[in-house]
């Protein structure tokens, strides 16, 4: 729209400036039928001159926002009101009455309640009877005098002869407080919004009976509605969050057959998940890993109520074992007697030595040799394969003398064919010059349950060669089929018989063997460790007499050593799982003996009563060896009976 002001409206103006204002119907810029909207309605302005020199060079050129009552009330009608008292104790009830909309709005009589503190009403005044109509954004002041009444008034409730619905913020606040309804008891305009801190507005609801409960209803422009009803708002809280701040480690570490687990450094909430993955390929893989590589762990926990969730990922490497060197040399030390004519020396892994005893002195004769505090030769001049550090001394006696003596049996030789998977062990054996050599050989097993007493008894394989005439003997056994996931535990096996003709059994030292290497399990040798030594029977009394014998080294401690017995042949077997260390009775076996500070020991147990059952009997040893680990021998199996 143009608008040209006449020069007569400001021709008489003596000032530099003149003010001009437009009054016009906004109801031809939105239509008749529309409301002004929530976001108001633009007016844009420009002003100049014409036929003469317009002076002013700045911008001519304005805006104003519209905006209507209803998007600022968000009711079609509203109604304030206010209780006037007067000097002589009168009242007045004044009422403002307004059309929020620019549509023309019935709104009825108006009636005044005047309440007290309880909302109890003590009178009521009528402002305006009939139908009141009030035009587009009409504002309509009303005013009347109450009549006298008794009671303290506190408030003033405006209603209309028109139907009215309450408005209820409960927790919240709201501007509004009723709402208008529609000749169909619908709302009548936009309903408002309520606030309430912390949380968001929901809506309006009726509240209707459910059986014994309230249900709650939400009211919509569709909704049918009941004059006087009250509409309640709901809210939903918004929750608060706070960040997690915990963070993840994970160290490399060297690979040691388990998985391990990050490290978290501060709280965790909600459920915690970990997703591991290989690092080169990004592969999700099942399980944390246990096998060297380069992996990255995600760690997820899930917050909750109160918490973001937080995901956090790290890299760690699993490096392989690293074996140590194999020693490129190691050192003889020999004392009372050279190798190479030296008494210490250093020789590379599995070099052959020879070493020589020097002269007894007058009076004595050579015994044996020791190696690293165990017996291991009866011949002067002793031949073995360097395997470890060694301490070599000859040992001597007097001639008169008698020393007990023992054979024995330890590793020679070990080579491995992995292209052929063949293993080939050998194992050196010697007795003394009085003895005889029964059966020279090895025991072995891929058994590991049986490596606490691995025996001729329960081993896999037993192989020997018997009758042997000489004193030393060497015995090789080559195991063919061999997988690379397998080890093999190998103990040197000696059958031999002593100089009084007794039967005497020696195990080696437990040898382990794959086809990469092997290395001996237990350093010392349990050399004559628990032999039946004698059973004598004495019918007439009804007595067996059980002696045997006990030998360990010297760098190892007796703590229990006798014999182990039982009558009942379905027990036999449980003779030896038995790890009692004191006289004591278990799952019906006897256990007798005795502990002792001696490296040798000599039990006997003599079992009295005995009629005509069979007695099952072990002689039993247990032992602290070198490295403070226990031990638990147990000898071959005796069976006796009177008759």
């Amino acid at each position: 729209e143009t608008i040209t002001i006449p020069t007569s409206a400001y021709q008489d103006i003596d000032e530099d400036h003149y003010a001009y204002t437009e009054t016009f119907d906004i109801s031809t810029l939105i239509g008749t039928d529309k409301e002004v909207p929530d976001s108001g309605v633009n007016i844009y302005a420009k002003a100049w001159v014409v036929d003469t020199e317009e002076l002013y060079t700045g911008d001519n050129t304005a805006m104003v926002t519209l905006k209507g009552l209803l998007s600022k009330y968000k009711s079609q009608i509203t109604m304030d009101s206010a209780l006037i008292m007067g000097n002589n104790g009168t009242y007045t009830v004044n009422a403002e009455i307004r059309n929020n909309s620019l549509q023309d709005a019935a709104v009825g009589s108006i009636t005044a309640d005047i309440l007290d503190s309880n909302n109890k009403v003590l009178t009521s005044v009528e402002l305006a009877t009939g139908d009141q109509t009030l035009t587009g954004e009409q504002i309509k002041a009303l005013s009347s005098a109450a009549p006298e009444f008794t009671g303290t008034p506190a408030s003033v409730s405006l209603r209309s002869s028109k139907k009215t619905v309450l408005l209820d913020a409960g927790s919240g606040s709201c501007e509004v407080v009723t709402m208008m309804l529609t000749t169909d008891n619908k709302i009548s305009g936009t309903m408002p919004e309520a606030t309430r801190s912390g949380y968001s507005f929901k809506g309006w609801y009726t509240l209707e009976k459910d059986g014994e409960k309230d249900k709650k209803v939400m009211v919509t422009s569709d909704t049918v509605l009941e004059g006087g009803q009250t509409l309640y708002a709901q809210y939903e809280y918004i929750p608060v969050y706070s960040s997690q701040s915990w963070t993840l480690e994970m160290e490399d570490y060297e690979y040691d057959g388990t998985a391990h687990t990050p490290t978290i450094n501060g709280e965790m909430y909600g459920d915690v998940t970990y997703t591991y993955y290989n690092a080169d390929t990004e592969e999700e893989l099942d399980s944390a890993p246990i096998e060297p590589g380069n992996y990255r762990v995600k760690v997820f926990a899930e917050g909750g109520s109160r918490y973001y969730s937080r995901t956090q990922t790290t890299y760690y490497s699993i490096t392989a074992k690293q074996e140590p060197p194999a020693p490129t040399e190691y050192v003889v030390n020999v004392k009372n007697g050279t190798i190479n004519s030296k008494t210490i020396g250093t020789y590379a892994p599995d070099t052959i030595l020879v070493a020589k005893a020097s002269n007894a002195p007058d009076g004595y004769k050579f015994a044996y040799w020791k190696k690293n505090g165990v017996t291991v030769s009866y011949s002067e001049n002793y031949t073995f394969p360097l395997s470890r550090d060694m301490e070599l001394e000859a040992f001597y006696t007097l001639i008169a003398d008698e020393f007990q003596t023992s054979g024995t049996g330890q590793l020679e030789g070990f080579s491995a064919d992995k292209e052929n998977g063949k293993l080939q062990i050998s194992v050196l054996h010697s007795v003394p010059n009085d003895c005889k050599i029964l059966k020279a050989g090895l025991v072995a097993t891929s058994d590991i349950s049986k490596l606490n007493n691995l025996t001729a008894a329960n081993a896999d394989f037993v192989r020997y060669k018997e009758n042997i005439t000489a004193h030393n003997y060497k015995y090789t056994w080559t195991k063919t089929q061999v997988t690379a996931d397998q080890t093999w535990y190998v103990r040197s096996y000696l059958e031999y018989k002593d100089a009084e003709g007794k039967t005497r059994t020696v195990y080696g030292d437990l040898v382990q063997a794959t086809l990469d290497g092997y290395k001996v399990q237990v350093e010392n040798k349990i050399v004559g460790a628990s032999n039946m030594e004698d059973v004598k029977m004495d019918k007439e009394n009804h007595k067996i007499s059980f002696a045997a014998l006990m030998s360990v080294p010297v760098d190892c401690k007796i703590k229990f050593a006798g014999v182990v017995a039982t009558s009942d042949a379905s027990k036999k077997d449980y003779l030896t799982k038995i790890t009692a260390t004191e006289k004591s009775t278990v799952n019906g076996c006897y256990v007798r003996g005795m502990a002792s500070n001696m490296h040798t020991v000599k039990f006997t147990w003599t079992k009295t009563n005995v009629d005509t059952e069979t007695w099952y009997v072990r002689s039993y040893l247990v032992y602290e060896d070198a490295n403070g680990k226990t031990q638990y021998v147990y000898g071959d199996l005796t069976t006796a009976k009177l008759n």
